[in-house]
């Protein structure tokens, strides 16, 4: 089979910018925006992994590129395909898509594969396959991920192009073109602009306005809940407060807080709340101390959570976020507004048990042990009404519209539903620095809050029924592009062969070991979407609660904190799930499987520390445990990929050892299934094989930061092409091991690949290593510099040492010479090249770098490979600032060579910069 450009090269600087960009809050529309779902995977990553999983990379037609020269040539044509399709907002960027879809038919001879995620989850991967043009299937046990990607990739392409149904926008639009979801997208705002006048005649009288002024009344956006319980002392007996954070507006000025009143007569009582413009105050709940406002007691959060748990915690209506037009204006409450609050009728409510896991679901400690308890009388009061107009508006349709279509718009809105029970439960909270209400998922567990906000619902601003219909209806509308075609979604567990899904390209996103308890976080949407969507979807709502026995995670919590079983169950499913995609996939593409890592995820269960740290990752439990499970199904690992998604990234990987968010495995079926080596011949094999791999990913300008992990690849190749290595005492080597003599192998590499600099380089690299830059004895330079064939003197004219008084000293980036030009260099030696880059690139930016470049010529692209070599050194050493100089050089160097090139004189050719 040909190798493919991903178990090659990849482009990962310009993905991970742009995976970091599609993590980053406030970028507009955006298919998450549909419904949310945990640690859903960066579409620009799914999108070029898939891409570069289906063309050859060059090496594999040495008739058409016979020399390194060509084949870099193509790579370079493909990373700009790559490099396209991870532009910002790219679906205002069809000819990107175009030109990527044009490349993968001719590169397939049309026959192109099905793009399978067996843990489809969010739904990322069979998105970006939808939208490159490919029949997308997604299965999942799941129910929440199942009702996202059915509505994703296989009913919303279905209808894609079609005009609106809604007699509104057929009187003012004939004879428009209805592109894409343009004609659904206005369908949900009139329907659900309907939805909003319903609800606001049946609710208003539950969400009375505020007076504001003698002749004025404004409407209430967001209502401010603290949580109470008892006082312990009992010369007290207050009604307790139990508040995280008094402020209301922390940045912008004038800056609000609010403060509780008190009544001292016979005792401590609770009688209100005030609003002030300071107050130094800190909250009354600060980490496991709590205190009470009135008589200052400290007791502790178990006190708190007994009172909970026995049924003895309160609530209070504390402040009130009013709509003043331009901006939000504050307001205490009143008692009436409290006590509409309290007594709000309700006819249901998802009375289902919360799995109380001690590390993810906080609130079952505190007693809230049921999904209902999340949330306050007039939250469930506004959700079901919301829900039950939805169904009173389905059954007047029925008949109307089509059945698909109708079931589809249904879905969509049930999907704001649930947004709406994200923000407006009573363990979300008020963000003080924004002036804003925050969903219960803003992290990947059930945190408890102290204090919480309740939205109205059928206002117009922040978290209401039309906002929430609102950041639906726009995902939708960028989600499928002019190639998207219906997909194929199934619940299904991925240990179960079907015959249906064959001819695939695996890509999968699949549970992070013991990271994520998908299921368990999940329950909150499935309990209503089992109420609201079993009557149109009775075969994906058939369970009480999602699925959890199959679920394959390392959940020690399901298996009564037994560790071991949980990495079994985690295992073996991994391995039969693995073995059945094998059949059924295309052998023409290889597979790729992501691993997301949790920056304090650890093992530590080994004594060995290079074991345990190889290869420039943390050897985790459940990294080791998901690549055995490849192995041992039958596959052979060709490549690894870093991708980092944070919005820091190039910072925080600068650092010696940074985590990347992901690595993607890339895996081709074993064909030699019954081949042994030993040790001895798989350290012949890496010492082979490795250097090449290592020089073509240095000119792809991989960071030095993921070198060693994106290296991993090509050493685990040799590793698992085989069924078993032998080791000299006759066991068979394990992954741990395999590993570290891979990191030791790309260490000898790097060091051999000192050949290539100048004497004086090899010099300073030795005395780098050794000494840093402090002062050492003559006698040492002398000793070394003849070593390596060199002088002391022809270091000092090469301008990279000082000497004097029985000393030498490796000069410093800002000890260099600042009127160095290479012009006039009599000789430039690499270590000075790439010092006086760094120092460009930190004063003067990429374009000062690029003047430099400019003056250097040919000779300064061999400065890119001893930062490779520095940044090695410096990492071992624990130099983390010395080291992200190097690595941000490489990072730099497209961008640098390509200013570089944009340089010229006022006649309009090349020209010598002053610096």
């Amino acid at each position: 089979m040909n190798k493919k450009l991903i178990e090659v090269a990849l482009p990962l600087d310009t993905i991970n910018d742009a995976s970091a960009y599609d993590k980053m809050p406030g970028i507009g529309a955006h298919p998450k925006g549909i419904h949310y779902y945990p640690a859903r995977l960066p579409l620009p990553s799914a999108r070029a992994v898939l891409f570069a999983s289906m063309v050859d990379d060059p090496s594999s037609h040495p008739d058409k590129f016979p020399t390194e020269e060509e084949q870099e040539k193509e790579r370079d044509r493909l990373f700009a395909l790559i490099r396209s399709l991870c532009e910002n907002k790219i679906h205002t960027k069809p000819r990107a898509f175009q030109a990527a879809i044009d490349e993968i038919k001719k590169q397939c001879d049309n026959d192109l594969p099905n793009v399978h995620d067996p843990f489809a989850g969010g739904g990322a991967i069979p998105l970006e396959g939808m939208r490159l043009g490919m029949k997308a299937i997604a299965t999942d046990l799941n129910p929440v991920s199942i009702f996202l990607n059915k509505a994703t990739i296989e009913l919303l392409p279905k209808f894609a192009n079609q005009a609106p149904i809604n007699p509104e926008s057929q009187i003012k639009s004939e004879g428009l073109e209805w592109k894409n979801a343009a004609g659904l997208v206005e369908d949900l705002k009139y329907y659900g602009n309907i939805i909003h006048k319903r609800a606001e005649k049946k609710l208003q009288q539950y969400f009375p306005k505020v007076k504001v002024s003698s002749n004025r009344e404004s409407k209430v956006i967001t209502y401010i809940w603290n949580r109470t319980v008892k006082c312990p002392n009992p010369a007290c007996g207050c009604e307790m407060p139990l508040v995280k954070s008094f402020a209301l507006r922390s940045k912008k000025k004038p800056k609000v807080f609010y403060r509780p009143l008190i009544e001292r007569n016979d005792g401590n009582k609770l009688v209100g709340y005030e609003i002030v413009g300071e107050n130094p105050e800190k909250g009354t709940v600060q980490r496991n101390k709590i205190t009470c406002y009135a008589c200052q007691e400290v007791t502790t959060l178990d006190y708190v959570k007994k009172e909970g748990k026995e049924g003895r915690m309160g609530m209070r209506l504390a402040a009130m976020v009013v709509d003043k037009g331009r901006g939000k204006d504050y307001y205490p409450p009143t008692l009436e507004q409290e006590e509409i609050a309290l007594n709000t009728p309700t006819d249901w409510a998802p009375d289902y048990i919360m799995s109380d896991h001690p590390q993810y679901m906080a609130p079952p400690r505190y007693g809230l042990t049921h999904f209902k308890d999340l949330f306050t009388k007039r939250q469930l009061l506004a959700l079901t009404t919301i829900s039950n107009l939805i169904h009173e508006w389905h059954a007047e349709q029925k008949g109307k519209i089509e059945q698909d279509y109708l079931n589809l718009l249904t879905l969509y809105m049930f999907f704001a539903v649930d947004r709406l029970a994200d923000f407006n439960c009573n363990v979300s909270r008020w963000k003080a620095s924004g002036e804003q209400q925050m969903q219960l998922f803003s992290s990947n567990r059930f945190a408890m809050a102290m204090d919480f906000t309740e939205a109205n619902v059928i206002g117009s601003k922040a978290i209401c029924w039309l906002k929430s219909m609102g950041m639906v209806y726009d995902s939708i509308a960028i989600t499928i592009n002019q190639f998207s075609k219906p997909g194929l979604v199934k619940q299904k567990n991925a240990e179960n062969p079907d015959p249906e899904i064959n001819k695939l390209l695996v890509s999968t996103d699949p549970p992070y070991y013991n990271n994520i308890p998908y299921a368990e976080l999940m329950d909150f949407f499935y309990v209503w979407m089992k109420h609201n969507l079993e009557p149109y979807f009775p075969d994906i709502t058939k369970t009480l609660l999602t699925p959890k026995t199959e679920e394959l995670v390392a959940n020690e919590f399901r298996f009564e904190g037994d560790k071991d079983k949980a990495k079994e169950h985690f295992e073996g499913g991994f391995k039969k799930a693995f073995t059945v995609l094998k059949e059924a996939m295309d052998e023409r593409f290889p597979m790729s499987i992501y691993y997301a890592f949790k920056q304090e995820e650890t093992d530590g269960s080994s004594d060995d520390d290079e074991a345990a740290n190889v290869a420039g990752i943390t050897l985790t439990t459940g990294w080791e445990t998901i690549l055995e499970a490849v192995i041992q199904s039958g596959f052979q690992i060709t490549a690894t990929w870093p991708l980092r998604a944070s919005q820091k990234w190039r910072l925080r990987a600068m650092g010696s050892n940074a985590l990347a968010s992901y690595i993607v495995m890339i895996c081709r079926q074993r064909t030699d299934k019954e081949s042994t080596i030993t040790r001895r011949q798989y350290m012949q094999e890496l010492k082979r094989e490795l250097p090449q791999a290592l020089e073509i990913l240095q000119k792809s300008n991989l960071a030095p930061v993921d070198l060693a992990q994106a290296a991993l690849g090509p050493g685990m190749g040799i590793f698992s092409r085989y069924e078993q290595v032998i080791e000299q005492d006759g066991s068979k080597m394990n992954v741990r091991t395999a590993l570290s003599l891979i990191n030791r192998t790309i260490d000898e590499i790097l060091t051999d690949q000192e050949g290539d600099f100048d004497a004086e380089t090899r010099w300073a690299l030795a005395w780098f290593e050794q000494f840093g830059i402090e002062k050492k004895p003559y006698g040492d330079a002398e000793s070394l510099s003849r070593a390596k064939g060199t002088a002391v003197n022809a270091l000092t004219e090469a301008g990279i040492i000082s000497a004097g008084q029985g000393d030498v000293k490796l000069l410093s980036r800002d000890e260099l010479d600042p009127n160095w030009n290479p012009e006039t260099d009599k000789r430039t030696v690499v270590w000075e090249v790439t010092q006086h880059l760094i120092k460009q690139l930190q004063e003067n930016g990429e374009l000062g770098a690029a003047k430099l470049y400019k003056k250097l010529g040919a000779e300064a692209d061999i400065a890119r490979e001893l930062s490779y070599r520095l940044f090695s050194i410096c990492e071992k050493k624990g130099w983390a600032k010395e080291a992200q100089a190097y690595n941000s050089l490489v990072l730099a160097w497209n961008q640098i060579v390509t200013e570089s090139l944009n340089i010229r004189d006022d006649k309009g050719s090349q020209t010598q910069l002053e610096f």
